[in-house]
């Protein structure tokens, strides 16, 4: 399969250097399917302390790639304005775990972190004190965030990675914040980063603007659940790319089903 620069996709500059598999296959005239992987490679925080049994680590793979694959794949389909090369073009997302690096740009790395009991990790390390928010995907990344945890060894260091963070408790669907009734399952909001999106609002320097305003913060990239045609802007600039379009040629869109 070949690589696409994910600031290709949508045009996020912080995505530079990451790249995204994807495959075009015609099955039928005038009937196409984009197929995307996100590949990854798992982490099992506090692995040394023997918490997590091969029973959860699987559930959690489960999850996390049947629920990626129903949420991004098949929302919309993609077309464009070329009567020669127009029709319906399909897109199938997929999670695939690897067991090594492909290579550092195209495998997410995945620190999964155990379930929490109140406000505190159970089984975490003596002297450990866990963040309010382990949550995020980090696209290309040197060392460790101060702000999170880490694993205990010092060859654990990544160089030049994308990481995601995420709770066991992250493919479940659950609130976002107290203060707001939108439910989300920040899995799939996650998943959302490593094909190449970002929030409604950018970079979140401002924590209340980054995730949109009214109903954009309904999007998945937001604080809800809706895919949206903003959301697909993924797979619009793959095909963009894949039929070497100039600009304001041969323009794909997102249409609905």
């Amino acid at each position: 399969m070949p690589y696409i620069e994910l600031s290709e996709t949508c045009g996020e500059s912080t995505y530079r250097g990451r790249f995204l598999e994807y495959h075009v296959r015609r099955t039928r005239p005038r009937r196409w399917n984009l197929e995307i992987r996100v590949n990854v490679v798992y982490r099992w925080a506090f692995e040394y302390a023997g918490k997590w049994d091969e029973g959860r680590k699987a559930a959690f793979r489960a999850a996390l790639a049947f629920h990626a694959r129903r949420t991004w794949s098949g929302q919309f389909v993609l077309r464009n304005g070329d009567p020669d090369d127009g029709g319906s073009v399909g897109v199938d997302v997929s999670v695939e775990v690897v067991e090594k690096w492909h290579r550092a740009n195209d495998t997410w790395q995945v620190i999964v972190y155990p379930e929490r009991a109140g406000s505190r990790v159970p089984d975490r390390p003596d002297g450990f004190d866990e963040p309010d928010e382990p949550i995020r995907c980090a696209p290309r990344w040197t060392g460790w965030p101060d702000d999170l945890p880490r694993p205990v060894r010092p060859e654990d260091r990544l160089h030049r990675a994308g990481v995601c963070f995420l709770y066991e408790r992250s493919v479940r669907i659950a609130s976002v914040r107290q203060d707001d009734p939108r439910v989300q399952r920040a899995s799939d909001h996650e998943l959302g980063h490593m094909l190449g999106m970002a929030h409604p609002g950018g970079i979140c320097s401002d924590r209340d603007e980054c995730y949109g305003r009214d109903a954009t913060r309904d999007r998945i990239m937001g604080m809800g659940m809706t895919v949206t045609r903003a959301d697909y802007a993924f797979a619009t600039g793959i095909m963009h790319r894949y039929s070497n379009a100039s600009p304001g040629q041969r323009s794909w869109w997102a249409a609905s089903r």
